[in-house]
């Protein structure tokens, strides 16, 4: 009586249109079972293992590395029956190191729809070669197909709708038109979208860090896709997503997306005031958050001012600001003394007493501004747009040319150069809509806060909780010089040093040039 060698099957798909196109997990486990009984091997239901949802590219399979562990530690085994080369590895070089590790264990791979792995043990020259062929092939048709899908992901990219997951707050739509033909889209989930608005009416108030946004939101509760605590670094993702406000940003590309927009983009740009402020200001997971940090320069060497904390002899704290003595990683010399926390925010205090406008002039502003701003917003988003419009001109450029090099109609040295040529000019456009972007963010940024605190800034300052005390020292001065414990220089962001102009002539603080003033011309 013949004694039956074992064997052990592995099975894979990793995409549901594999299975629909007849090698689904059944399909491969009958004919794997078949062809075992026909090479005379022993597989029992424990002996097989299924990967699905799993890519071959690499072997971090969890089936996969299960039948090798099993391999290792079962005697008796003689192969490791598969459909084909591509179920087991789509990699050539993970394919062989495994079919070593296999081959010193005295087992061979069979493939049902393949001649390899022969089973009398006898590996000709030229099956050896068939083999190493098949297994390239199998890479080769991975790699072509992850160079599909990449293309694809970025026309549609290019095309202005997110190739991927959507982000919170929107939903994907996929509508079957006939056969394998589908309709994909992404619209708004109302019941996220909801939540997506007031997290940034929120974080624009100026009132929370992420951390304790995140708490507020979760006791308020908010819809976590996968059912888990809402973290500080979600807020965040969400705080900084531009594509909110109908902006696609995928990889290297830039574009209008077709989505609706959720949030208002004076929201938006005012949340983003408030990041930065916090940025700037060290607000994250710090002990302390200082005013003045990122905005106090050195009189001494140029440096940034840095604030803390130091406990005396005696145990008593104490709060002092000092210079970094740093730039870029490089250390300087600097003999600029300590400054009292205390002190120094106390001298800037009184900065903002010079910052206060005329009632007349926040009127004439109130009036104005609106008209004007949105003149100048309609210019930026022009310019925008262009911008936009060339990026994705320049990038069907690109995608032409390397058609027409893929068939044959340009010649290496030319299509070199066009190549180069293109990616220069889609540099620059995407260079230039960072500006305009950029801009548009600190115009936004400084007038929604200005305008709205105008009438009496010294006395909103002094009255301001500390959070918003950093915001608007970094909203409204763009930095003050340290010299001798004193602030020697103090300069206004833009707009505000025009409007404050007049009232601030003759002040040797503020050092500005010659520019009209809000009662000027």
């Amino acid at each position: 009586m013949n004694i039956l060698q074992r064997a052990l099957v592995y099975l894979r798909v990793s995409t549901d249109a594999q299975a629909s196109k007849g090698i689904s997990i059944p399909t491969q486990k009958e004919q794997c079972l078949n062809f075992a009984v026909r090479s005379g091997y022993a597989v029992s239901e424990g002996d097989v293992f299924a990967d699905e949802g799993e890519s071959a590219r690499t072997s971090d399979r969890p089936e996969f590395q299960r039948l090798l562990e099993r391999c290792r530690q079962e005697r008796g085994i003689k192969a490791v029956i598969v459909f084909d080369i591509s179920r087991f590895s789509r990699n050539g070089v993970e394919y062989y190191i495994a079919k070593r590790q296999l081959k010193k264990l005295g087992i061979s791979i069979l493939s049902v729809s393949e001649p390899i792995g022969a089973i009398d043990k006898i590996e000709s020259p030229s099956s050896w070669f068939l083999e190493w062929m098949l297994a390239g092939s199998a890479e080769l048709r991975s790699r072509q197909d992850a160079e599909k899908i990449a293309a694809g992901l970025r026309r549609k990219a290019m095309g202005g709708m997110h190739p991927g997951l959507a982000p919170f707050g929107y939903k994907n739509r996929r509508e079957t038109i006939s056969g394998d033909k589908h309709k994909s889209w992404i619209e708004i989930d109302e019941s996220e979208a909801v939540w997506v608005k007031r997290t940034f009416e929120l974080y624009a108030s100026g009132q929370y860090a992420f951390n304790d946004l995140a708490v507020k939101l979760e006791r308020e509760g908010f819809p976590m896709r996968n059912g888990k605590r809402i973290h500080a670094s979600f807020i965040e993702r969400i705080i900084k997503d531009e594509y909110y406000i109908r902006i696609l940003k995928w990889r290297d590309i830039v574009v209008e997306g077709t989505q609706e927009q959720i949030v208002d983009k004076s929201v938006f740009y005012r949340a983003q005031a408030v990041r930065e402020a916090h940025n700037a200001g060290a607000n994250r997971k710090r002990k302390h958050s200082f005013a003045l940090r990122g905005v106090a320069v050195c009189g001494g060497c140029g440096c940034r001012w840095t604030a803390g904390f130091h406990r005396g002899k005696s145990g008593k704290q104490y709060g002092f600001y000092r210079c970094q003595k740093s730039q870029r990683g490089i250390e300087v010399l600097c003999n600029q003394p300590y400054v009292s926390i205390a002190d120094l925010e106390k001298q800037f205090a009184g900065l903002f007493q010079y910052v206060h406008l005329t009632k007349h002039a926040v009127e004439r502003i109130r009036e104005k501004v609106q008209v004007i701003f949105a003149r100048e917003q309609e210019i930026y988003e022009r310019m925008r747009d262009n911008y936009l419009s060339e990026i994705k001109r320049v990038g069907e450029h690109k995608n032409r040319l390397l058609r027409l090099y893929m068939s044959g109609g340009v010649a290496d040295e030319q299509y070199d150069i066009e190549k180069k040529r293109l990616e220069a000019e889609e540099i620059k456009a995407k260079d230039n809509f960072g500006e305009v972007e950029s801009e548009l963010r600190r115009v936004i940024r400084v007038i929604e806060i200005a305008v709205g605190l105008a009438n009496n800034i010294s006395r909103v300052y002094q009255k301001s909780p500390y959070e918003l005390k950093i915001i608007l020292a970094h909203a409204f001065f763009e930095k003050i010089v340290i010299r001798d414990t004193k602030i020697a220089q103090a300069t206004l962001n833009a707009p505000l040093d025009y409007f404050c102009a007049k009232r601030l002539q003759g002040n040797p603080v503020f050092q500005l040039e010659g520019i009209g003033g809000d009662e000027g011309n």
